[in-house]
């Protein structure tokens, strides 16, 4: 009797949870796509740094997929070196604004600890547009840069979404002069043309009133980190030919 009683009790109805049973039914995290690629398929090169990156990194999350260019750092700063490309879907674009004032100077703060960082008052440009730059002393010799640009897309050359770049380099032994120049060397995979076909701001986006503005090749800017705005100025537009920027060949530790 006792036997029969232990069986239809193991054969009884239960509400204990099986750990294993929600486990395998539970819900997963939303996978965002973090890889290590190999070098060659960045989207993005600097033409003008004569070395090689170290890695690539490539993370998607929220509709914006991120592709991160590691290069080597010779200082002592903390921090890497690093070409940073974002490219977001067209849908959003209308969303997506250039860093204003107050973002340039948390970034610079964060990025460059012990660097005395200061806003280029000269928007510098490349075969893709107009970027901001900001730079800063190291020691003797060398000298960080800090530069941003925001490109627009052009399916003609094979950009079918807006673009985000930022570069962030430090170096023992390269003059803040010479790196400003560095993002002039950039390179787009896909990108038939020299000359950007839509407008580039380094800044945030300008209104249409400024869009319509006298064009130069160089304008002179007083953005200074300290102030207390929210937004910088706006950028140059300019419809010359793009410099090619100069190749620097990088010194080795001796």
């Amino acid at each position: 009797m006792f036997a029969i009683l232990a069986l239809l009790g193991l054969h009884g109805c239960t509400t204990a949870e099986d750990p294993l049973l929600v486990g395998m039914t539970g819900s997963m995290p939303v996978a965002t796509g973090n890889r290590e690629l190999p070098v060659h398929l960045a989207s993005a090169s600097l033409t003008g740094l004569g070395e090689a990156p170290l890695s690539l990194r490539q993370t998607t999350l929220d509709g914006v997929t991120t592709q991160v260019l590691v290069y080597r750092n010779m200082t002592t700063i903390s921090g890497e070196n690093v070409l940073t490309v974002s490219t977001r879907s067209s849908s959003k674009a209308s969303l997506w604004k250039g860093p204003d004032r107050r973002e340039i100077t948390e970034t610079l703060r964060r990025d460059f600890p012990g660097v005395a960082m200061a806003v280029d008052p000269v928007i510098r440009r490349n075969a893709y547009g107009s970027y901001g730059v900001a730079t800063g002393k190291l020691g003797a010799e060398g000298g960080c840069v800090s530069a941003w640009q925001m490109i627009g897309q052009d399916r003609d050359a094979g950009r079918d979404e807006p673009l985000q770049v930022r570069l962030r380099y430090c170096h023992p032994r390269l003059a803040p002069d010479v790196l400003a120049d560095l993002l002039a060397g950039l390179t787009l995979r896909g990108s038939a043309s020299t000359l950007p076909q839509p407008l580039s701001y380094a800044y945030s986006t300008p209104s249409l009133a400024a869009a319509s503005a006298t064009r130069a090749s160089n304008v002179a800017i007083t953005p200074q980190v300290n102030e207390s705005k929210d937004t910088a100025s706006e950028p140059l537009q300019t419809d010359r030919d793009a410099p090619s920027g100069p190749v620097v060949s990088i010194p080795m530790p001796g």
